[in-house]
C-alpha cells in the first residue's frame, strides 16, 4: 500500500484514542486489499530477542503483520537491546513497502520526548496524550509518593496554576513544597502558604542580599521568614531567629557563608530542640541555608 508509513509511535496515554487509532490503520490496509494478521507485545514482558524476531520476519499467511508494541519504555534501560530494536524499527520506517507495520506505545514524560527526539523518531510520532497538565501531575504524584507524602488534586491543580507547564519550575518549587511542609498530605490549603508570592520573593532576596552582604535586607527578610515560620510551626523559623540574632549582633565574621554554616552546625550539635523534632533538623536547616544562599 504506497504511502502509508510503516512505523508509527504512540506517544501518550489515551489508550482509547490509540485503539481507534490502529483500527484505522486495518481499515486502510482492508481497503487496500491487503489481508494481515495483529500482534500485541508488552515490551516489559517480552525478551528482546522475541521482539526482534517478530520485526524481521514474514507474517504468515498474510500480506501484512501489525506489531503493536506497548511499554515501550521500559526497553530503554538495556541499552544494547534497545539498540537493536531501534535498527529494526529505523529499517522498518524507511520501507513503505514493508510487511512488518510496527506500531510503538509510549507514555509521555520529557525522557520520552528526549529520546524520541535523539533518535529521529519524530515524524512518526502521533500524539495521544491527554494534556502535558495531566503527565506532570502523575509525575509528581508518583515523586511525591516515593517521598513519603500524598498530594491531593486540588492541590496539584493550584501547583500548575502557579508554576505553569514548566518541568524546572514544577520540581523547584516542589522541593519547597518538601522543606516545608509538616504534614505527609498536600493540601490546597497548606499549598497556598507555601507557595504565597511574599515568601518566594522574600527567598529569593534573601539568597541575593546574603551574597551582596546588604546586612539591613538580609534582617528583614529573616525577620519576615522567622514571623512566618514560627506561624507554621516549622525548625526553619526556630533557626531563622537564631540566625537572626546572631546577624544582628555586628559580627563581621558570621557574613561569610562557612563562617554562617560552621556557627550554625555548632548550634544544631547543642540544642536540646533538635533532637525531639520529627524531622532531622540540622540537615533540613542546611538544606535550606544552601538553596538561599546559592
Amino acid at each position: 500500500m504506497k504511502g502509508m508509513n510503516s512505523l508509527f509511535v504512540l506517544l501518550g496515554e489515551d489508550d482509547i484514542r490509540a485503539e481507534e487509532f490502529i483500527q484505522e490503520i486495518k481499515e486502510k490496509l482492508r481497503a487496500a486489499g491487503l489481508s494481515f494478521t495483529s500482534e500485541t507485545l508488552d515490551c516489559g514482558e517480552s525478551d528482546i530477542s522475541d521482539i526482534v524476531e517478530r520485526l524481521v520476519s514474514l507474517p504468515l499467511l498474510a500480506d501484512k503483520r501489525i506489531l503493536i508494541l506497548k511499554n515501550f519504555a521500559s526497553l530503554l534501560s538495556d541499552k544494547e537491546g534497545t539498540k537493536e530494536v531501534l535498527s529494526h524499527l529505523k529499517r522498518i520506517s524507511s520501507d513503505k513497502e514493508s510487511p512488518v507495520i510496527a506500531v510503538v506505545g509510549l507514555s509521555w514524560s520529557k525522557e520520552n520526548e528526549v529520546f524520541i527526539t535523539k533518535e529521529g523518531l519524530s515524524p512518526y510520532v502521533c500524539n495521544f496524550y491527554r494534556g502535558k497538565d495531566w503527565a506532570i501531575k502523575r509525575e509528581v504524584k508518583e515523586k511525591a509518593r516515593r517521598d513519603g507524602f500524598i498530594f491531593e488534586e486540588d492541590a496539584l491543580s493550584l501547583l500548575l496554576d502557579y508554576t505553569g507547564e514548566d518541568y524546572t519550575q514544577v520540581y523547584q518549587e516542589y522541593e519547597k513544597i518538601k522543606l516545608y511542609a509538616e504534614t505527609h498530605r498536600i493540601t490546597r490549603p497548606l499549598l497556598e502558604e507555601i507557595l504565597s508570592p511574599v515568601k518566594r520573593v522574600t527567598i529569593q532576596e534573601l539568597g541575593g542580599a546574603f551574597r551582596r552582604k546588604e546586612k539591613k535586607t538580609v534582617l528583614s527578610c529573616l525577620f519576615n521568614l522567622f514571623l512566618y515560620s514560627e506561624k507554621l510551626e516549622n525548625i526553619i523559623g526556630y533557626f531563622t531567629g537564631i540566625l537572626f540574632r546572631l546577624l544582628a549582633e555586628e559580627k563581621p565574621a558570621l557574613w561569610e557563608r562557612r563562617e554562617i554554616i560552621q556557627r550554625l552546625r555548632e548550634l544544631a550539635a547543642i540544642d536540646k530542640r533538635i533532637k525531639t523534632t520529627p524531622c532531622d533538623g540540622e540537615s533540613l536547616l542546611f538544606k535550606w541555608l544552601l538553596n538561599a544562599l546559592r
